[in-house]
């Protein structure tokens, strides 16, 4: 696994824009988790691939002589993590595709040289000439993309990920004619939020048990209270000597009004429960183990004060997390160990809860994976 000080150090890096490389080397690993695996040539992280929108404020009509004010457009926006190596003279490029399987965009991507301990987070330009946004879109439908591998002095020209996403418009209209053509543009992520995560948040001095859920609307951290029971008594509460924190990890409008389709990623840690002893034998009196501890666990989500959101998992006999499958079924190659979660209560608003068996990591559903 990534240390904390990993994990936060790449987290500022990203904020600041541009790539951001992390080195994985000397992390812990998570208990029943697959380590990250070494591989031939680069890998993207099935599970770290996000679309998103670029907007402009004003869109080109067919056959116009310049471009429509009072209106919007827009294109894809892709946002994903490589696993190294990424040799030299490589080159990542991202083919964006219209509905009807047509070329639209192909854009190449900023490309570092990178080993196979480091990670890459990319993100896809946004071409502004006038002549580019010409070819903006005011449309929704069901849109692809492919993530290619190119190196002229290998020869190779690969397809590393390709997938497909939904878009959709918010109308902006107020009831005025300035407006009737003003949108915002929203890509769907219902599928995301009965996928969870496990992981744990290790450096060389501490070490505490993590977990990570989508939830979708309106959302502010103090709605939040996570809760983990061991055979069903309460052993760790992120009120009590613990958080429930945001990731980088959200989709929203580009206005983000009250009303509009919005999916988050919240970070759980409970700080007095761990995986395991950092020093075997010097274990954390206060510290609740679970390699000490095997058995039946479930971690319940309280979102203003409703019951939102249950999981469960299991530790074995021999102190690690029961391990599902589904990482290694999917080739995912990160250092989260998928977590099924089911939703409870009515606070995510109206969603598709049988998006997850077509829709997911954007068209390629999760084998073996199922809702509780």
């Amino acid at each position: 696994m990534r240390g904390n000080s990993i994990k936060h150090a790449v987290a500022d890096q990203i904020r600041r824009g541009g790539i951001a490389l992390a080195l994985l080397t000397g992390a812990g690993v998570f208990l029943g988790a697959a380590s990250a695996r070494a591989a031939e040539g680069p890998v993207v992280i099935k599970t770290r691939v996000y679309v998103d929108v670029y907007q402009t404020w004003h869109a080109w009509v067919p056959a116009a002589k310049k471009f429509q004010d009072n209106a919007t457009a827009w294109m894809p926006k892709l946002r994903f993590t490589v696993r190294g190596p990424i040799p030299s003279g490589s080159q990542i490029s991202v083919d964006f595709t219209k509905p009807d399987g047509s070329l639209w965009w192909s854009l190449d991507c900023t490309t570092n040289e990178i080993t196979a301990d480091q990670w890459s987070k990319i993100t896809t330009p946004q071409p502004s000439s006038t002549a580019d946004e010409k070819k903006y879109s005011t449309g929704a439908g069901l849109f692809g993309f492919k993530i290619r591998l190119k190196n002229e002095l290998s020869g190779i020209n690969n397809v590393l990920f390709s997938g497909k996403y939904k878009v959709s418009k918010v109308s902006n209209f107020n009831g005025t004619p300035l407006t009737k053509n003003q949108f915002d543009y929203s890509v769907d992520h219902d599928w995301e939020l009965p996928i969870g995560y496990l992981f744990d948040n290790t450096d060389r001095v501490s070490s505490h048990f993590a977990a990570a859920m989508w939830f979708k609307g309106e959302q502010v951290s103090p709605d939040f209270g996570a809760y983990l029971f061991y055979k069903g008594k309460e052993i760790g509460s992120t009120k009590n000597m613990g958080t429930f924190g945001t990731t980088d990890e959200e989709i929203n409008t580009i206005h983000h009004d009250a009303g509009d389709p919005a999916w988050k990623l919240w970070e759980m840690e409970w700080f007095l429960v761990a995986p395991k002893p950092i020093d075997p034998d010097s274990p954390n009196e206060k510290v609740f183990y679970l390699s000490k501890n095997p058995g039946d666990y479930e971690i319940k989500v309280l979102r203003k004060g409703k019951l939102a959101r249950s999981a469960k998992f299991s530790v074995g006999d021999d102190g690690k997390i029961v391990d599902p499958g589904i990482d290694a079924a999917n080739n995912v190659n990160e250092y989260r160990m998928i977590l099924p979660v089911k939703v409870l209560g009515t606070l995510d608003g109206p969603w598709n809860n049988l998006a997850w068996k077509t829709d997911a990591l954007y068209g390629n559903p999760l084998k073996g994976f199922t809702v509780p």
